[in-house]
């Protein structure tokens, strides 16, 4: 039998990348919801990274700054990085803690002119554990020059509200 850790709002984070990439369907038709006057530069933006990642494609750079601040907030292992590279390394690492990990978009929020807010649902089996855990998190997604100039993982969705100054 199963473990199964469930985290709730506001213990929720991350969300975002990558990886419905295993035989999932593209997250980002018919579950997102849009709401609000946002950019719509900047969401359609964040929509192709989530296309390409649902696809395994995480090759999507050109929506990245290549000096962009990368924050996995408050995830256990936390870690900050500067830069493409390094923002896909610690990617890497994180993941690797995983023997499946899935995020599917939820809905998007307008967080202002150079923000946009993802909330999404997160799913996963630990890697030596073999604990599933679901969980509903947020990414801030901060834009400049029409490109992503910082991105922060959250697991608690009310935290990711506050940083990207939206009541919860």
């Amino acid at each position: 039998m199963d473990c199964v850790a469930t985290l709730h709002p506001p213990c929720s984070t991350l969300r975002s990348l990558v990886f419905a990439a295993y035989g999932r369907r593209c997250p980002i038709r018919g579950s997102a919801i849009l709401r609000g006057a946002m950019s719509q530069e900047n969401i359609e933006a964040v929509r192709r990274v989530y296309e390409g990642w649902a696809q395994g494609d995480f090759s999507a750079n050109d929506a990245f700054d290549p000096e962009v601040e990368f924050a996995m907030v408050d995830w256990p292992e936390g870690s900050n990085a500067h830069g493409r590279d390094a923002m896909w390394r610690s990617w890497r690492s994180a993941l690797s803690a995983w023997e499946d990990f899935r995020a599917e978009p939820i809905e998007f929020i307008d967080a202002g002119e150079d923000s946009v807010v993802v909330l999404t649902h997160v799913e996963g089996r630990g890697m030596g554990s073999g604990l599933a855990m679901q969980a509903e998190t947020a990414t801030v997604w901060r834009f400049g020059a029409g490109k992503v100039v910082g991105l922060a993982l959250y697991w608690d969705t009310a935290k990711a509200l506050e940083a990207a100054g939206l009541p919860e």
